[in-house]
Order: C-alpha cells, then sequence, then structure tokens
C-alpha cells in the first residue's frame, strides 16, 4: 500500500474547515466517480503551541493522508484531487500542500517464492527465519578499547495507535508487525533522551543471545525463552566504545510491557511498515567523516544510527531478503561520545 500525503502549516480554524469540506463534499463526490487503487483517508494535525491555538497564524500542521495500492494509482489520482479541492471550496485556495509519496506496507515475492508480508502472524515469522538463515552475519573483532553489547530486536504486533506523530494508523492496523524500541531516561549520563533497542553490555561468560533476552526483560518488562531468538544481524561497533550484537528475536503478540524508569522513559512500538518508506533511509554527509551518516524517518522525526543501521539492516534482510551491509554507516557526531 502506498501513502499519498498532502501537508501545509495553516490555522485552527482552517484545519476544522479544510476537515470538514474534505470530509462532507470532496470524499463523497470523489468515491461516487470511483477512485482507482483507492483504500482510505486520514486525517492529522500537530499544533505547535497549544496555548496559542486561538491565534490566528500558521501554528498547526495539517495532513491529509490518501491510501493506494500502488505508487502509480497515487501519482495519478494526485493533480486530479487538488484540482477537485481547489474547486469545493474557495478557502482551500489558501491551502497549498506539499504533496510526498512513501510505501506504507509491502508484500513481496521472494526469489525463493517465499512471502514477506507486515502482519504479525506466523508467515512473517517464517519468512524472517528463512531470510536470517540464507544471511551470513558479519561478527566483528573486539577493538582494543571497545566493549561488547547485545540489543534486541523484537517483532511484536502494533496494538494501538503509536505515540509518535505522523505515523499514519487505523484501529484494522493493531495486529501489523512493529518492533520495540525505546526512548532511554533522561537520568542516564551517556545518550538520554535518545532512541535505542533495549540492550546492554555482554556480562562474561554470556553468549549474545542470553544477552538480549536478559536486557529486554530488564528495561521493558519482557521475558521470553531462546525458543523466540530467530538469528543474528551484522555485529555494528559505534564511535563510543561498543561492538553492538543485534539479536532477532520473535515477541509476537504481547502486552503488559513495563519501561524500568532507571533505564527507560518510554517503550514505543513502531510499525515495520514505517521502515519501508520509500524516503528511508537518508544519508546526510559530515565534514567529520568520509561516510555518511545513515537515518531512518519515523513520523516526522528521524533515528539515527546506530540504532538506524540496525532497523534499515533489518529491514532490508529481514523483509526484503537482501544481504545488505551496514556497519561502513556513520553516526552523528553527537553521538561519538
Amino acid at each position: 500500500m502506498i501513502a499519498q500525503e498532502w501537508h501545509s502549516w495553516t490555522t485552527l480554524a482552517n484545519a476544522n474547515a479544510y476537515e470538514t469540506i474534505l470530509r462532507e463534499r470532496i470524499l463523497p463526490r470523489l468515491e461516487t466517480r470511483g477512485i482507482p487503487g483507492y483504500r482510505g483517508v486520514q486525517v492529522l494535525r500537530h499544533m505547535v503551541d497549544e496555548a496559542v491555538e486561538t491565534q490566528d497564524f500558521a501554528s498547526l500542521r495539517f495532513k491529509i493522508i490518501l491510501y493506494f495500492e500502488t505508487v502509480q494509482h497515487a501519482r495519478t489520482f494526485g493533480n486530479f484531487f487538488l484540482d477537485i479541492a481547489h474547486t469545493a471550496h474557495p478557502l482551500l485556495e489558501r491551502f497549498e500542500p506539499h504533496p510526498i509519496h512513501y510505501a506504507v506496507a509491502v508484500r513481496i515475492d521472494q526469489p525463493q517464492g517465499r512471502m514477506s508480508h507486515l502482519s504479525c502472524d506466523d508467515e512473517l515469522r517464517h519468512a524472517i527465519t528463512a531470510n536470517l538463515r540464507d544471511f551470513a552475519f558479519q561478527s566483528a573483532e573486539l577493538e582494543a578499547g571497545k566493549r561488547a553489547a547485545a540489543v534486541a530486536v523484537t517483532i511484536v504486533h502494533v496494538a494501538q495507535q503509536p505515540e509518535v506523530y505522523g505515523i499514519p494508523f487505523e484501529p484494522s492496523w493493531e495486529d501489523d508487525a512493529a518492533i520495540l524500541l525505546t526512548r532511554r531516561s533522561a537520568r542516564l549520563k551517556k545518550h538520554a533522551g535518545q532512541w535505542a533497542l533495549p540492550g546492554g553490555r555482554i556480562d562474561q561468560g554470556e553468549r549474545p543471545e542470553e544477552t538480549a533476552l536478559r536486557e529486554l526483560e530488564e528495561e521493558v518488562g519482557l521475558k521470553l525463552g531462546r525458543e523466540r531468538i530467530i538469528g543474528r544481524l551484522d555485529d555494528y561497533t559505534t564511535r563510543s566504545g561498543f561492538t553492538i550484537k543485534p539479536v532477532v528475536i520473535w515477541g509476537g503478540r504481547v502486552t503488559g510491557l513495563i519501561a524500568n524508569p532507571d533505564e527507560v522513559q518510554a517503550i514505543h512500538r513502531i510499525p515495520v511498515a514505517e521502515f519501508m518508506r520509500e524516503d528511508a533511509p537518508i544519508l546526510q554527509n559530515i565534514p567529520e567523516s568520509e561516510h555518511p551518516v545513515l537515518l531512518m524517518p519515523v513520523g516526522d522525526s528521524w533515528i539515527a544510527a546506530p540504532t538506524a543501521a540496525i532497523l534499515y539492516q533489518f529491514r532490508e534482510v529481514c523483509i526484503l531478503g537482501k544481504p545488505t551491509r551496514v556497519a561502513h554507516f556513520e553516526q552523528p557526531y553527537f553521538a561519538w561520545k
């Protein structure tokens, strides 16, 4: 499925009017004519400062997200939609949206004949297992002064509206697959508040898989057995002194997650579909390195490497079945310490 997003800054009063016109005038007219490949619509808004929401200036970001079967359907319909919108009401002539397209779901035929899709079910688990079985992960030699760590790349179901602005959601998507991510506690001395996968240092005598399961329970209260381990992704050595060993784990339909306040500020279930966007990954050149920084867009924000690099490789290897490597991608300069 492809999302065609139209977004613009506007006022609260205009946003209310836009939505009313959209739902009462435009969509009924379009649906009676028939829209090739059309699958639904979502309206989102984000107020920059709720204290000034009554003021008459563009303090609100307004989005119309239309869903189509293919990007061809979306692009064909785009100009037609805008023309209809402008003729439906004079107010909409002031709405000057900027369209973007990105994938919100995929169903891909693998070369081996397997299917990979985005529901959190046995079909997805088997597809990921098969892709990881065919993938020869690269283990990095621990450099002098570096410490080994493991992170859990855990697949669960979305369950509810993600608490990240800009991520599309419909109630029927609650069974879609998601990855467990956290925001690090503000109490931590390093990398406070940053996006992270549950994980930590590998204790003496531990295997990476054991560390990932232990940290998953300690950070978010999710206790799983070794039978839930699906496989490994490439090691990733960070500028801050760690060699991270990502472990892919099947969580399935889990509830009752509890954040450890000493380590975790918030727990997020980010839909796997969000990592399939056409604008991902973002590669950013920095003067401090010859390699580009890798970012993964999430809603209206982004996640930086090393977490982003691991998520990108999960997408490429586990979902798309591609042997993509990521160890060469850089981290933002602020993450070097």
